[in-house]
Order: C-alpha cells, then structure tokens, then sequence
C-alpha cells in the first residue's frame, strides 16, 4: 500500500485542483515532496529522486517554454511521480508540453496559490506516513491469521495494539466507499474517548477492536448496538461484520476471524450487517470456500439451472434463490416475487426435474439451499 498522486489529490490542500495534463498517470507513487524553483536544471537533477512529486510556480521559465519542456522531460527522466504548479504567474501550459505529459503518462496539476507550499508538502507527508503505520497495521493484524498463532503471541500482539484492552473482546469490520472520508472520521471522532478501543485500518475496510470490563453480557451488548447504529448514522453505503464477545485478550485473532467472515457474507448477500452469531452454515462454508468439492456441488446445481434460463428466458435460479432465502416458505417467496404461489409450485418442480430431483422433497431443499448459499460466495 502506497500513497499514489490519486490519492494525494484526494487532501484537503488540494481541493478545487485541476488536472490540465498526463491524467492516465495518476497511479503514480509519491515517495516524497520537493520544491522545485532552481532555473539550473543540472545542478538539481543530482538531487531529484525517484517518485519525488514537485511544486512550483515556474517563476524562473515562466516565460520560457522551452525551457519548461527540459523541465517536463527531465522530471519524466528521473521517474518523479508528478508535478503540482501553483497559478501564480501562469493557468497553464503550452498544448505541446501537455501533449507530452499525456504520452508520457505524467500527472501535471494546477492549484491555486492562496495554498502555501507548506500546507501541500505536510499534508502529502502526513498521509505518506499514514500509509506506513497502515502497512505496519495491516501486518500485525495478518501475524494475528496465522494458524499457527499461539494464544500468548495473540495476548502480545493485543497488548502491543493496544495497552489499554480490557478483558472482554469484540471486533467489528466495516467497508464502505471511498469518498466516505468524513464520516469514517465523524465515527472515530465519536468514539475518541474510548481509550480501551482501536480503529485500524485493514485492506480495504477498517476494524473497530472492542474491548470490555467484567459486566453483563445484557451491558455489552447494548454497547456493541449502539456502535452499529452510530455506524449506520455516520455511513450511508457499507458493509459490516461483526464478531461475538470472547473473553481474554488471546481471543483477539478469533474476534478478528469471526468479523471479516461475516462481512465477506454481508458482502455476498448484498446486507448491510452480518452477525457471526447469525452465520449458520456460511460459518462453514466459509472455511472451505476454495476447496473444489465445493465448487463442483455448485455446478452440479446452479450451472444446470443458469444453463435453461439462458435458453428458455426462465428466472429458475432467481426463484431458486428466493426461496432459500424465505426459508422454503412457497408463500413469502410467492410475495417476495410478485408471483402466484402456484407459479412457484410449478417453477420448483421444474427445478426439481432439470436437478433429477423429483420425489426427494426434504433433500431437495438442503441441496438447494447450500448450493444458493455457495453461488452467493462465489459471486
């Protein structure tokens, strides 16, 4: 995980940014941040860096294209990761200087300069070691995943997270789309003063690690709900997992197990929250998701029935999967379908044809429901 010029356009120092050239190259690693305003191009370029990013206002060429196409090549030669112009003496460049950015697949911004250089190059690096304690995070937690994590090197690692965990431990995992910045900080900001719980960052979500005195289990649970509606407040699009409480801090990595598990189901299932309590047999199917029995069940079930709807324009496997999630209930999944219950008769029997399943009713519904629940993973 790095910090690309993508990302750093995201800062608040660079808001109201244009992009006026080599856009394709915004994934572009940012290493470090540099002000560039030397008019001698040989003397810096010893000092130029691979993915250095560059400000500057072009004061000593501002009136020289020439020289600012040099400039362009050389940033391009020495493999920098972008160049942030401030509008100071110029709004932009010449066509054929951007012509080259764009081939050359070099991000060139313009930004205006009522922003201090300063605020730029802090914010850049604020976030570029962000990203490094993120890395670091995100290793302790995978050290956590290992099966062959003891329980004293889970207490360890839990101590190491954080000093202040109390006995009793819970873990939520959440995913939410990017651009929900505020909110996530709005949420961490609520929860400030809980010093005995942790926000960390992982992969493509983030964990609120939950910890508790010896209390009731009734108090504990209130705590835990009242989280998941400040995260429902805060979050508008996401996805969240969430563990049981497990007593003792070497319980950390199944807390963890258990809220990933149920948000990859709450992601497969299209729900907002996923309670592991609330898992079922996805608890297992889970574990051996990669396994290719798994898949080959699958396919005896679901490929069948994709296969005629594709060639008679059915909706088998929709029906199909209606009525595992109703629970077998020919009525709800009539109502949740907007369909007769005689239709749905006549729809299940089908399937039970096209599976050779006719007359096997009480195994019928168990093949179906674990290979709906199976196509929803694999999806």
């Amino acid at each position: 995980m790095s910090v690309s010029v993508r990302d750093a356009l995201g800062l608040e120092c660079f808001k109201g940014v244009k992009v006026i050239a080599g856009a394709s190259g915004l994934d572009r690693i940012i290493n470090r941040v540099s002000v560039l305003e030397s008019p001698d191009l040989d003397d810096f370029s010893t000092v130029m860096g691979n993915g250095d990013f560059y400000i500057s206002s072009f004061y000593a060429i501002k009136d020289d294209p020439k020289a600012q196409m040099n400039t362009l090549r050389l940033l391009v030669d020495t493999n920098s990761s972008g160049l942030c112009l401030i509008d100071l003496y110029m709004d932009d460049l010449e066509p054929d200087i951007k012509e080259f950015a764009d081939k050359a697949a070099y991000p060139v911004v313009m930004i205006s300069n009522f922003v201090p250089y300063a605020a730029v190059i802090t914010d850049i690096m604020d976030a570029i070691i962000k990203n490094k304690e993120d890395t670091i995070t995100e290793m302790t937690i995978r050290s956590l995943l290992r099966s062959s994590v003891t329980e004293q090197e889970v207490t360890t690692t839990a101590k190491s997270i954080n000093g202040m965990f109390r006995e009793n431990m819970a873990a939520l995992y959440f995913k939410c789309s990017s651009n929900q910045g505020a909110g996530i900080q709005g949420l961490k900001n609520a929860y400030r003063d809980k010093d005995h719980w942790s926000f960390l960052k992982f992969e493509e979500g983030i964990f609120i690690l939950t910890s508790f005195a010896k209390e009731p289990k009734e108090r504990i649970n209130m705590q835990l709900e009242k989280l998941v509606e400040d995260i429902d407040y805060y979050l508008v699009d996401y996805r969240l997992g969430i563990s049981r409480v497990h007593h003792g801090l070497g319980s950390l990595n199944t807390c963890i197990r258990e809220a990933l598990l149920s948000c990859q189901v709450a992601e497969g299932n299209n729900e907002k929250r996923v309670y592991y309590n609330d898992l079922g047999v996805y608890r297992l199917l889970m574990l051996i998701k990669d396994e290719p029995e798994l898949k080959r069940f699958h396919d005896e079930i679901i490929v069948p029935l994709e296969n005629y709807d594709r060639q008679k324009g059915t909706s088998l496997l929709n029906t199909a999967v209606a009525y595992v999630e109703n629970d077998g209930d020919i009525g709800k999944t009539a109502e949740s379908l907007y369909q007769h219950q005689n239709t749905i008769r006549y729809r299940l029997n089908k399937i039970k044809e096209i599976l050779d399943m006719k007359g096997v009713n009480g195994s019928f519904y168990e093949k179906i429901s674990i290979a709906v629940k199976i196509h929803k993973i694999i999806k």
